[in-house]
């Protein structure tokens, strides 16, 4: 996408999207495939059924009012998104970059502190592994069991604060870890030429029409923790421009 961008090619002319309007009739539905429109309208996939299925969909949209949010909408959204994809998002290398290391080394040094807590070396990960240290080897009292054995789960870990102190390292080496894995590292192989990432910016998941962003995920870097913050601040905007924000307010539940 962002190499037709690169070379001036823009959207003109009329189109329609069979997705968008399905989305707009059902948008509670996980998935549009095509070939479910099709078996839904029981239309023969060698009779046509393209043409058939836009003239049902426009005879179902018109009969409820919803003409103009699809023509006036949704449609000229698709094209805004198709540029922002291809524009991509400005990504501060150096900072990332930077960021990276020092979380390698804070996790680092999380580790060695851990195994010494422990009096031995073990795989963090694992949740087996770290079950039978805290519950068995360290008597940690037991929270919670699953069918393989001690949940060593995130609620599990927070009731245990205070137990021992490596309970604190373990929690911060998970978050730290997850971060680093989750955004710095993903983050950097996906930049292109210009340093910037091009995220796929979906219209149709969510019910209430908020955008959504996928490969990657733009929109759940945690932002509670210091942290997770200085993951947001690698996003830098053009020269002589903001980022602006606008929520919602919490429309889901009003």
């Amino acid at each position: 996408c962002h190499k037709l961008s690169s070379l001036s090619i823009e959207m003109k002319g009329e189109f329609y999207d069979t997705e968008i309007a399905a989305y707009i009739i059902d948008p509670t539905k996980t998935d549009y495939n095509i070939e479910e429109m099709f078996t839904e309208l029981s239309l023969c996939v060698s009779a046509q059924p393209l043409p058939k299925l836009v003239e049902n969909q426009l005879e179902i949209i018109s009969s409820r009012n919803q003409s103009e949010l699809l023509y006036n909408v949704e449609f000229p959204l698709l094209k805004v998104l198709y540029e922002m994809e291809c524009f991509g998002f400005k990504i501060d290398k150096d900072e990332l970059s930077s960021f990276s290391v020092k979380l390698g080394e804070r996790i680092k040094s999380l580790e060695e502190s851990i195994y010494f807590m422990a009096g031995e070396e073990f795989n963090i990960n694992s949740t087996k592994q770290l079950g039978k240290l805290l519950f068995e080897d360290m008597g940690l009292p037991v929270i919670k069991t699953t069918k393989t054995g001690y949940s060593t789960d995130s609620a599990v870990l927070e009731k245990l604060r205070g137990k021992h102190d490596i309970i604190d390292c373990i929690i911060e080496y998970r978050h730290l870890a997850k971060l680093k894995s989750t955004y710095t590292d993903a983050f950097l192989p996906l930049l292109d030429s210009e340093n910037r990432i091009h995220s796929t910016l979906k219209q149709t998941v969510t019910q209430t029409g908020r955008i959504s962003s996928a490969e990657p995920n733009l929109q759940n870097i945690p932002m509670r923790m210091e942290l997770g913050r200085r993951i947001r601040k690698v996003f830098v905007p053009g020269e002589d421009c903001v980022f602006m924000d606008a929520d919602y307010s919490q429309i889901e539940l009003r």
